[in-house]
């Protein structure tokens, strides 16, 4: 395999990453934190590290042993499919100082039938409550799905359910640089359905490669940085690199396919 590739979106790349945002005074801190504006009041460059575990939940685990030791706390955001909701991997990251939020995709899987997407919403929010404190959500993008998740909220309101933010939707990001490594690129893309931000203080430039986006941070210096990963992206040895190469090239080609079905 390429040394290139083996290098970038690797958890060792990932502590370069983390290693170069403390250089540049940035300080890390929690959705949850992040919402509330507590970190705000200390007048610093924030960025917030958040997770959407889709699947491989053993490799977000090995990302959160990583940022314990490099004494950084982050949110990760978990699906509720059989999969990915493991009770033990979940407390594990919990107790490892982290925020543990619900990955909802209630919506979607009650084929747009709010009734019972919100009835679903409910039962899957309480089995997560079960293991961890739960205090903010976000959408999982659903891409094979036509319906998109947050559109529940039109109907509802996730502060009854003891919800302080729906990530997505309570952020002011025309005041936030947001990047994802969604397909393992960090700029805008076409087949980047649901997990991007038309109003991110930043327009996305062509950033292919983590350099890039180190590159970009360094000459920019955006004040509050949200950098959302997804974990089964971010290799631990050679054979979680070779299956996140195949698991992204396949969703790849899926996501032109569907592309190609909605034109």
């Amino acid at each position: 395999m390429p040394k290139k590739y083996m290098y970038d979106f690797s958890l060792k790349y990932y502590k370069k990453l983390c290693y170069f945002l403390f250089e540049q005074g940035y300080e890390f801190t929690t959705c949850k934190e992040f919402y509330e504006e507590i970190a705000y009041k200390k007048n610093k460059k924030i960025v917030v590290m958040r997770h959407d575990v889709d699947r491989l939940p053993y490799n977000a685990l090995k990302m959160a042993e990583l940022e314990r030791d490099m004494h950084i706390n982050s949110t990760y955001y978990f699906r509720h499919i059989r999969s990915v909701f493991k009770k033990d991997i979940i407390k594990s990251i919990f107790n490892l100082d982290h925020e543990i939020g619900y990955h909802y995709e209630t919506l979607s899987k009650a084929s747009g039938d709010k009734k019972r997407a919100i009835s679903l919403f409910e039962s899957e929010l309480n089995d997560f409550r079960s293991i961890v404190p739960v205090t903010t959500i976000c959408m999982h993008g659903s891409p094979l799905s036509p319906y998109d998740n947050r559109d529940m909220w039109t109907d509802y309101d996730f502060k009854d359910y003891g919800i302080l933010a729906e990530i997505y939707l309570s952020l002011d990001y025309s005041k936030i640089a947001y990047f994802t490594d969604t397909l393992r690129t960090w700029g805008d893309s076409s087949l980047n359905f649901r997990d991007r931000i038309s109003t991110s203080s930043v327009n996305l430039p062509n950033l292919t490669n983590t350099q890039s986006l180190i590159s970009y941070i360094e000459k920019n210096k955006p004040k509050r940085l949200i950098i959302q990963t997804h974990p089964e992206r971010w290799a631990y040895s050679v054979k979680s690199y070779a299956t996140s190469v195949l698991l992204d090239t396949a969703a790849k080609s899926i996501k032109s396919l569907i592309k190609l079905t909605r034109v």
